[in-house]
C-alpha cells in the first residue's frame, strides 16, 4: 500500500491540495546528518505543500528534487497535475515496490467517476513498474517503480500529458542528473475532456507514521526542489509567477502530529538556489513564518527564461523486409529528451513517400508496416519528438529488396558469385590479420565464408568475417582503380570498408565500394572455379553478381 490522496481545502488559492494515507513499514533512518534521539511516539512529522503557480494550464511540468535526509515512511511529492500526482517514496512495501528497494518513484491518477464505471488506468509500465488499484480515500491507479534513487542526488521528475480519442493519457519520466540519462516509469490514461495538467504545481512532504515507532517524527526529513517549469499546448515555457509553503492546520493533523506539530520548516537556500521543505524532531520554523504555518517566498535566482533541455537523439535505426512486412527498430539516446511522438516514411528510390505512419507512444521503439514493396532500393526514415517538443534530426536506413526481402540487419549471410555458384567469398587460409587476401572458394560451410553484415550509416554496409570479428572486407589502400585487390583489415570508418549493395533481382547483388563508386566487387575468373576477388569497373557480368544466403542471426 502507497499513499493516497485525499482533497483539503487551501483558502488561500481556492485550489485543492492532497494529503496522503498511511500504512505500516519498518525500518531505519537514512539522512545526511545523524536523526536526533527522542523518546519514541507515534506521532507524525507534519505535512507540508510547496505551492507554485503558473499564468496557464500546461501540458508538461517539470521539477528537480535532492533528498538530503530521509526515514521510512515519507513521502516526496515533486509534481501534481489535474487528477494525480508523482514523487519519490521511502519505504520497504515489497509487495508494491517488487521487493528490490526501499526507495521508489509513484504516480497515481484517480478515477474520473469510480461508482459510474470510469475508470483511470496504466497503459504502459517501464521496466519494474508495479501497477495496482487504490482506493479508501480515493480510487484509481497506481504505478510503483523500484527506481532506488539516492540522498543527496538531484533527479528532475517530468510529466507530459496528451490526448487520443477520448482519453488523456499523463506519463512519467525521471532523469538522474548525475548521469543525464532519463526513464519513462508509467503512463496513466482515463476519459477525459483535457490534457491539460492544471496551473499550479503542489510538492508535498508527508510522513504517514504507522504503528512502527521507527517511521514516526523521530526522524527528520528535508527535500530540495528547484527548475519548476510548465510547458503550455502551443509551447511556452512557463515558470511560476508565485509560491509559497503552508502546513496543514486542521484539528486531524495536529492531533496525529502531537509534539511534533511545530517541527517544520522551509525556505530558500542560496547556495543550492532552490527551496527547500523539512520537518521532522529537531526542525524549527526559520523567522519567514512569524508564529504562522504559511509563507510566501522569493523567486529562484537561477532559474532563467527557460529549461536548459537537450533534444532527443535517435542514435540508430534498422529495418527488415519480409512476407510484404518491414520491421522497424529504432534506439533513442537516452540523455538525451525522452521520446513522445514518431513518423515512420517509407520512401521509393525517387524519394517519393508511399507510406507514413505517426502516433503518440512515449515507449515505441518498433513498428511492423504492411506494405507490397517490389525489388529494388528503398529508405526508411523515422522522425522523432521528444516531450518538451524538440524534434530530432531524421534518421535513415536502406532497404534493399530482392527476391520479396532485404538484407536482415547484422545477420550473417554467405556471398556466392553468380559465375561460380559452388563457391564462397573466403579467407583465404582462415587468416585473421590484416592484409590476409580474399578469393572464391569450395563451400567449406567454415566461418572464414560467413560475414556478418551491418549498416554503417548513408546507404553503406560492413562484411565483416565470422571468424575474424576485428576485421572488415576492405579494398586495398582505399584505391578507386579498377583491378585493385581485396582483403581484410582492421576494421576502420574509411571508405575501403564500406559497401553499397544494389538489387540486381532474383537474389543477385552488385557490391560498390564507398572508395570507388564506379567499381563492383567481383571474381577474377568467369567459371566455376576457385579464385581471387578485387574490384573492377562495372560491367553488369556474373563475375560481379553475388547471391546472399543467410546463415544466422
Amino acid at each position: 500500500m502507497n499513499p493516497q490522496k485525499k482533497m483539503i481545502a487551501l483558502s488561500l488559492l481556492g485550489l485543492s491540495l492532497m494529503s496522503c494515507q498511511k500504512t505500516t513499514f519498518q525500518g531505519e533512518p537514512e539522512n545526511g546528518t545523524l536523526a536526533r534521539a527522542v523518546t519514541p511516539t507515534s506521532n507524525a512529522a507534519p505535512s507540508m505543500h510547496l505551492i507554485q503557480q503558473f499564468g496557464s494550464q500546461s501540458v508538461l511540468k517539470m521539477q528537480k528534487i535532492k533528498v538530503v535526509q530521509t526515514a521510512y515512511a515519507e513521502y516526496f511529492e515533486v509534481n501534481s497535475f489535474t487528477g494525480g500526482y508523482a514523487g519519490l517514496q521511502h519505504t520497504i512495501d515489497s509487495a508494491s515496490a517488487g521487493g528490490s528497494t526501499s526507495k521508489t518513484l509513484i504516480a497515481s491518477l484517480w478515477d474520473p467517476n469510480t461508482a459510474g464505471g470510469i475508470h483511470a488506468y496504466a497503459s504502459y509500465r517501464g521496466t519494474n513498474t508495479v501497477y495496482s488499484r487504490f482506493g479508501g480515500e480515493g480510487d484509481g491507479a497506481k504505478t510503483v517503480n523500484p527506481y532506488g534513487w539516492k540522498i543527496n542526488s538531484w533527479y528532475n521528475i517530468a510529466h507530459r500529458s496528451w490526448k487520443s480519442g477520448d482519453s488523456i493519457f499523463i506519463a512519467t519520466f525521471i532523469q538522474d542528473l548525475s548521469t543525464g540519462k532519463w526513464f519513462h516509469t508509467s503512463t496513466l490514461s482515463a476519459p477525459g475532456t483535457s490534457e491539460a495538467l492544471g496551473n499550479y504545481n503542489d510538492s508535498f512532504l508527508e510522513d504517514w507514521v504507522g504503528n512502527d515507532d521507527r517511521m514516526d517524527g523521530r526522524f527528520p526529513r528535508k527535500a530540495f526542489f528547484k527548475d519548476c517549469w510548465a510547458l503550455t499546448a502551443s509551447g511556452t515555457w512557463q515558470k511560476p509567477s508565485g509560491r509559497y509553503v503552508s502546513i496543514n492546520t486542521s484539528s486531524a493533523d495536529s492531533a496525529r502530529n502531537g509534539i511534533y506539530n511545530n517541527s517544520f520548516d522551509a525556505g530558500y537556500n542560496n547556495t543550492e538556489d532552490a527551496f527547500y521543505m523539512a520537518h521532522g524532531a529537531g526542525v524549527t520554523p526559520s523567522s519567514i513564518f512569524n508564529g504562522t504555518r504559511s509563507a510566501n517566498l522569493p523567486a529562484q535566482t537561477g532559474q532563467g527564461t527557460a529549461p536548459s533541455v537537450t533534444a532527443v537523439v535517435t542514435d540508430s535505426l534498422t529495418a527488415y523486409y519480409s512476407g510484404n512486412k518491414i520491421e522497424i527498430n529504432w534506439v533513442n539516446n537516452t540523455a538525451t529528451g525522452p521520446q513522445l511522438s514518431s513518423r515512420i516514411e517509407v520512401l521509393n528510390a525517387s524519394g517519393t513517400v508511399i507510406k507514413s505512419v505517426q502516433d503518440t507512444i512515449p515507449q515505441k521503439r518498433k513498428a511492423s508496416i504492411s506494405q507490397l514493396l517490389s525489388d529494388g532500393t528503398y529508405t526508411i526514415r523515422v522522425t522523432v519528438t521528444d516531450i518538451f517538443n524538440n524534434t530530432g534530426s531524421p534518421v535513415a536506413y536502406p532497404l534493399v529488396v530482392n527476391g520479396g526481402t532485404s538484407i536482415k540487419p547484422n545477420a550473417v549471410y554467405e556471398l556466392k558469385p553468380a559465375s561460380a555458384p559452388g563457391r564462397n567469398l573466403d579467407v583465404d587460409y582462415s587468416g585473421t590479420a590484416s592484409g590476409s587476401n580474399v578469393s572464391v572458394y569450395t563451400d567449406t560451410n567454415g566461418n572464414n565464408q560467413r560475414w556478418r553484415i551491418a549498416y554503417t550509416g548513408n546507404g553503406y554496409f560492413r562484411l565483416t568475417p565470422l571468424h575474424a570479428p576485428g576485421q572488415s572486407l576492405d579494398v586495398y589502400a582505399g584505391s578507386s582503380v579498377s583491378g585493385t585487390n581485396v582483403e581484410i583489415y582492421a576494421s576502420h570508418s574509411g571508405a575501403a570498408q564500406q559497401w553499397k549493395f544494389l538489387s540486381l533481382g532474383s537474389g543477385y547483388y552488385r557490391l560498390q565500394p564507398g572508395c570507388g563508386p564506379l567499381l563492383s566487387l567481383g571474381t577474377a575468373a568467369a567459371t566455376d572455379t576457385n579464385g581471387n576477388v578485387n574490384v573492377t569497373t562495372d560491367t553488369g557480368a556474373g563475375t560481379q553478381k553475388w547471391m546472399l544466403t543467410y546463415v544466422s542471426d
